[in-house]
């Protein structure tokens, strides 16, 4: 905003000045709220997938150690087929994230 010539300003100028103001800080205010809800959904995104690998790391040894237990327990054509399907399904979990 110049400053007049005058050196003063007229009510118009004054309210301009006030209204042109106002609207700079609610600008920078929305930016500054909207960083930080952006900030704040990026840490819970990052929170949030590292939760999701830890529980499928869990799910993936869980299905193995099933899979050992079933292994012993079921001989033959079936245990095969666990076998090649347990496989299958284990490696699913590494791409989960």
């Amino acid at each position: 905003m110049l400053v007049p010539t005058n050196e003063y300003y007229t009510e118009e100028e004054h309210a301009h000045a006030l209204k042109m103001m106002r609207r700079s800080m609610e600008t920078k205010r929305a930016i500054t709220q909207a960083k930080a809800v952006v900030t704040k959904k990026n840490n819970n995104i990052e929170t949030y997938k590292q939760l999701i690998q830890e529980k499928a790391t869990q799910t993936k040894t869980a299905v193995t150690n099933i899979k050992g237990q079933l292994d012993t327990a079921i001989k033959g054509a079936t245990s095969d087929k666990i076998n090649e399907s347990v496989d299958t399904l284990v490696t699913g979990y590494d791409e989960i994230v």
